[in-house]
Parts: structure tokens; C-alpha cells; sequence
């Protein structure tokens, strides 16, 4: 009876944009990713050309094979960004650290692009 009542539909994965805060620290931008619940394994940041991406997936729920599933809300989620890099940072110094459900990615701009004193010369 409780089978015709609740129907389990299949497992569907969503793809989500994570929310982000982007913010200056020092001389560099960080990137402030919330992707809280994702598996570390499946973390992933890399550069293609000039693009940032960030991805990652929250793991299935694994039940017992003693249990039978009758309803379902919590979804297989896939997060994934990309942002377009400018030609100030530098794609060789960027780091990522992930803790508490945020991954931090923090980018370094290259030496030519930070401010510079100039010294002035008295005659």
C-alpha cells in the first residue's frame, strides 16, 4: 500500500553555479567558493587557456541494501564555474584550499601589474 502512496523517482544530477564572493587581499583576489558537502576527490581547479575552472560533486547517498528508498529530495549535485582570467594575474602562482565547505582560490597578479614607486631624482 505505502508503495502506491510514494513514488521514488530516478536519480537525477543537477549542475548548480556555486556562490561565490570574490574580494582583495594584500595584492592578490581570492575567490571565496561555497561547495559545501562535496566529496574531496572531487574537487577540481584548473586553467584551460584563459579560463578558471572550478568543479566539483556531492556524493550519493549510500543506504544499506537492507533498506528500501521510498522517497528522494536530496539530489546528486555537480558544481561547476568558469571565469575568465585577465592578463594581469599569474596563472603559475595560483592556489586553492578548501575548509569548511569553502574552497578559497586565490590569485596573484604578475609583477608588472602591481603598483610601483617611482624614485625622484633631486639635482
Amino acid at each position: 500500500m505505502l508503495d502506491n502512496l510514494i513514488k521514488n523517482k530516478k536519480d537525477e544530477i543537477v549542475t548548480v553555479p556555486p556562490s561565490i564572493n570574490i574580494y582583495s587581499e594584500n595584492e592578490n583576489i581570492v575567490l571565496a567558493v561555497e561547495i559545501p558537502g562535496v566529496d574531496k576527490d572531487t574537487l577540481d581547479v584548473h586553467i584551460d587557456g584563459d579560463n578558471l575552472h572550478i568543479g566539483a560533486r556531492k556524493k550519493r547517498d549510500e543506504i544499506g541494501k537492507e533498506y528500501c528508498e521510498r522517497h528522494k529530495e536530496r539530489k546528486f549535485v555537480e558544481y561547476k564555474r568558469e571565469f575568465e582570467l585577465n592578463p594581469e594575474i599569474d596563472r603559475e602562482t595560483i592556489k586553492a584550499n578548501y575548509e569548511h565547505g569553502i574552497l578559497k582560490v586565490t590569485l596573484q597578479k604578475k609583477e608588472a601589474a602591481l603598483p610601483k614607486k617611482i624614485a625622484i631624482k633631486y639635482d
